[in-house]
């Protein structure tokens, strides 16, 4: 963005800044400059590994939780079908 002639703080500072109803040619302008420099940095390829990275640490962190949370989902999923088998004519 700073190559092209912006300045901002953090990359969702440009999100904050426009707004309404209509994009003003400043607007688009800053919008074409953001995308190119996603693309060139590939932001958002690294945003969504680090991303996953955080998900994947949280899922081992938690992975206790999580399967108790799977098998009482799969309990409720096996009674709800009992239930609708037998209820049927």
């Amino acid at each position: 963005m700073a190559r092209s002639g912006y300045r901002y703080r953090d990359i969702w500072e440009p999100n904050k800044t426009f707004g309404g109803e209509r994009a003003s040619n400043e607007e688009l302008s800053t919008a074409l400059a953001d995308v190119g420099c996603r693309k060139e940095t590939n932001l958002t390829g690294t945003l969504l590994a680090i991303e996953s990275a955080y998900q994947k640490r949280a899922i081992e962190e938690n992975s206790e939780a999580l399967e108790k949370i799977k098998d009482y989902q799969d309990a409720i999923d096996r009674e709800v079908s009992r239930v609708l088998t037998e209820s049927r004519y």
